[in-house]
């Protein structure tokens, strides 16, 4: 780091922008009230670190969103004011963390302010 001057603090945002330039294309399944979302094989869980899609996808979803990242290569979302979609990505979570390979977290996350935050 004292090589190339990078600052400490520095080191979030040059990670986005290293793991930006090589992430496949985000795709996103579904017609809501909720959704799934996939960037090639090994890389959507790391999509809850970008501001911009985030942005882009609440358009889709009523209220905050809501998500979950059962597992490296898939991210499941909906809106905090859909009860089917809620109950929908939490089963589904479940079902792919049960029964999936690299799994991550059954944890459902909201998004308030531009942060993730658990949610209850």
């Amino acid at each position: 780091m004292k090589e190339l001057e990078i600052e400490p603090t520095d080191l979030p945002s040059l990670a986005r922008s290293n793991l930006k330039r090589i992430l496949p294309e985000i795709e996103q399944h579904g017609e809501g009230p909720w959704y799934l979302l996939t960037a090639g094989g090994d890389y959507a869980a790391s999509l809850l670190l970008f501001d911009d899609v985030w942005n882009t996808l609440s358009r889709s979803v009523e209220g905050d969103v809501v998500a979950a990242v059962p597992s490296r290569d898939v991210v499941l979302f909906t809106g905090v004011r859909s009860k089917d979609g809620i109950e929908w990505i939490k089963r589904k979570a479940h079902e792919i963390h049960e029964g999936g390979d690299h799994v991550v977290s059954q944890t459902l996350f909201r998004r308030v302010s531009g942060a993730w935050k658990v949610f209850d």
